[in-house]
């Protein structure tokens, strides 16, 4: 597999790293995420593909949630590939070299898309029938059976749905960071969700605010009554790539922090191909180093025996 020399650390950009606080961080990653063209028509061509997939099936089906694992696949796996390269190494990577990174996990990654878009399908349907349900229970028993203990323990379940949705969205980044397969990288996210669940608190904050500001900002320059149509259409696909380009930038850099925080491993200690060969180079010195060892054992025991006879 092509690698090139982006491995090495810049000394200067690990000491600005270990300084920075949380928030900056958040910040620079979001605008790594617009520094170059590469990643601006990833997400655009991210924006479009979920754009049309929306336009094309039905809101609520089965397919309309899993067709879109697609384009999240194979352009945010790229784009949180090299959003990652350039936070945690310093060194601006191009569409070529996150294609050479990531090529071998586009199976992972589509796998792991699909499974994460069919969990978050199920758990949305799980939260919206228990609000439905306590809906119904407050209009026939207004007045009985612990209403404050029934929505409370409703509320603390839709809760725990939506941290277990946060925990699925962070496996993609835990797969581009560390280049593992789709089972580890979804034990990784669900190992944080457990070892540092206030943190996921505040990473689940951020992103619900991230969102409803941005539905704020769709409502007012897209959906005005004013606006022609085809100029709306133009504001909601670039406020789409915006929202695409921030929103990976977002939760791959969260990735880190969290990685971070609970495993005490530093945010630009990244995975490379090259470690790959390295390590399986390794494994062979040390295998050849270890018959070389059997090899010297064998004959000296042979030359004793020769002796002794």
């Amino acid at each position: 597999m092509p690698t090139s020399p982006r491995i090495s650390r810049d000394p200067h950009h690990e000491r600005i790293v270990a300084a920075a606080p949380i928030l900056p961080d958040l910040g620079r990653a979001i605008r790594i995420a617009f520094m170059t063209p590469g990643r601006i028509m990833l997400a655009l061509a991210l924006a479009l593909s979920l754009m049309l997939i929306n336009a094309l099936t039905t809101r609520a089906s089965l397919l309309s949630s899993v067709l879109p694992a697609l384009p999240i696949a194979l352009l945010g796996g790229l784009l949180s590939r090299s959003i990652a390269v350039e936070f945690s190494l310093g060194i601006r990577q191009g569409l070529r070299e996150s294609w050479a990174d990531m090529r071998r996990l586009m199976a992972q990654l589509l796998l792991l898309a699909i499974a994460v878009t069919l969990c978050a399908h199920l758990l949305a349907s799980v939260g919206i029938a228990l609000s439905e349900h306590e809906h119904a229970q407050g209009a026939t028993e207004p007045d009985g059976g612990l209403p404050f203990f029934r929505g409370a323990i409703s509320l603390g379940i839709q809760f725990v749905l939506l941290m277990l949705s946060l925990a699925c969205v962070l496996t993609m980044p835990a797969l581009t960071c560390e280049g593992s397969d789709a089972i580890d990288a979804a034990q990784r996210a669900c190992a944080y969700l457990v070892a540092a669940p206030i943190r996921m608190f505040l990473i689940l904050l951020g992103l619900m605010c991230g969102l409803l500001v941005w539905v704020l900002i769709v409502g007012i320059l897209a959906e005005a009554p004013w606006l022609p149509e085809p100029v709306a259409w133009i504001t909601r696909a670039l406020l789409l790539i915006v929202g695409c380009a921030a929103t990976t930038a977002y939760l791959t850099t969260c990735y880190l922090l969290i990685r971070e925080a609970a495993d005490g491993q530093d945010r630009h200690e990244l995975w490379t191909p090259a470690m790959e060969s390295t390590l399986a180079q390794e494994d062979e010195s040390l295998a050849r180093s270890a018959d070389d060892d059997g090899a010297r054992e064998d004959g000296a025991r042979n030359d004793e025996t020769q002796q002794d006879g």
